[in-house]
Formats: C-alpha cells, sequence, structure tokens
C-alpha cells in the first residue's frame, strides 16, 4: 500500500510562481496528534530517497500498530512534522568516533481521540486552534504554489519584525476538489482518512490534490 507522506517543513524558496487557488486564511480547529520519533540517521544517508522512504514507512507501521491497540476506528495521513539534529547521537552500526550530524525524525498522525486504553502519552500532542493560510494544489506543482502563498502570507504580516521570521509548510491530501474554506479546514484537520475499522464510512482523498498552507514560525531562530 502507498502511504501519502505529508510534512510540516520550514524551507526556502526557489521556484517560480505557478497558478493556483486563491490562497485563503482558514481556522484549524485544536486536535491530537500521536508521533513518534526515529532512531538517529547520519546526513548522508538521510540524503538516500530510499532511506527516507524506508524511515517514514517503518515509523507509520510503530504509528499504525499503536493507533489499531488503542482501538481508534482511524487517523488521518501521517506526516513529517520535524527534522531535527541528532544531539551527537550516533546512528545504530556505525563507528563510535564518527563526528558526521545525524537528525531524528518525528512523524504524526491526527487522531480522533485518546482510544481506549489510551495512546502512549509520551507520544500525545494536544494542538491548539490555529490560523493558517491555505490553498488547494497539485500534487505536482507544491514547489511552484508555494511562492504565491509565501507572498500571501507576507503581505498578511507585513511589519518589519516579520520579515526575517521563517514560514512553516503543511501538506496534506485534499478530501475536495474545490478551495472553500470547509474543504481546507477538513482537509487540514482530518482524522479519518486512513482507516482502520470495517464498520465506519470511508473518507477518500481527491488523486493528485493536496491542500497546502503556510504560517509564519513565532520566532526566527
Amino acid at each position: 500500500m502507498a502511504y501519502f507522506i505529508a510534512t510540516a517543513m520550514v524551507l526556502p524558496l526557489a521556484t517560480p510562481s505557478g497558478v493556483t487557488a486563491t490562497p485563503r486564511r482558514i481556522t484549524v480547529p485544536a486536535h491530537i496528534e500521536y508521533c513518534v520519533v526515529s532512531r538517529p540517521v547520519s546526513a548522508s544517508n538521510y540524503e538516500l530517497p530510499e532511506v527516507r522512504e524506508a524511515l517514514f514507512q517503518e515509523l507509520y507501521k510503530q504509528i499504525e500498530k499503536t493507533v489499531l491497540g488503542a482501538e481508534l476506528p482511524s487517523m488521518g495521513v501521517a506526516f513529517v512534522d520535524a527534522i531535527m539534529p541528532g544531539d551527537d547521537a550516533h546512528e545504530a552500526g556505525s563507528s563510535a568516533n564518527s563526528s558526521e550530524k545525524t537528525y531524528v525524525v518525528r512523524e504524526c498522525v491526527i487522531v480522533p481521540a485518546l482510544g481506549n486504553p489510551p495512546l502512549p502519552a509520551a507520544g500525545i500532542r494536544q494542538v491548539a486552534e490555529r490560523t493558517l493560510t491555505a490553498t488547494t494544489c497539485p500534487a505536482s506543482s507544491i514547489e511552484a504554489c508555494k511562492r504565491d502563498l509565501e507572498k500571501a502570507v507576507r503581505e498578511e504580516n507585513n511589519i518589519a519584525a516579520d520579515v526575517a521570521r521563517p514560514i512553516i509548510w503543511r501538506t496534506r491530501p485534499a478530501l475536495g476538489t474545490d478551495d472553500s474554506v470547509d474543504n481546507l479546514v477538513a482537509s487540514m484537520s482530518d482524522a479519518k482518512l486512513r482507516k482502520l475499522k470495517d464498520n465506519i464510512p470511508s473518507v477518500n482523498a481527491q488523486e493528485n490534490l493536496v491542500v497546502l498552507s503556510a504560517e509564519l514560525r513565532l520566532t526566527a531562530n
């Protein structure tokens, strides 16, 4: 089974603008996420696409097993929430004297509840309501869509202190084809797309269409 990889990352923009739907300000309701963190991976290994994919699938299986154990009926798509320094931890199997930088990856899903028995407390995040700027975008044109979204976000936050603040990008499968606020909010807060029990209604994502959101980080660091 192929899993959609949705991300939340801070990245520079270096692509030409494409034609996108009109960016809209939306309020994503408070929700629950369940996350796991990877083992340390060396920077050189993490540059390899096959290593990133294998790591994503490994973390996904951990999440799915835990969510099933909590008797939850569904969850949202898995997404890479953060790629963090490995704090001088060394990748398993590497030389103890290695000075190569390492990363650890945090992968998350949105869940509909805490479960029964509850999900492990260490992986639970209670995410507060937040306001984002979002748009629908062809999955093949994400980098091109980012420029239009960044322009909209910078215009909304045009005070001098915001100039240096990087943008957090989030990508989720689009549940509908329109760029209505309802569709954008539902897509950014979905906890039903990955059906885990047979007795709940199916939710389908749109082929080759995603919802892309952007917000300024609280600080420039």
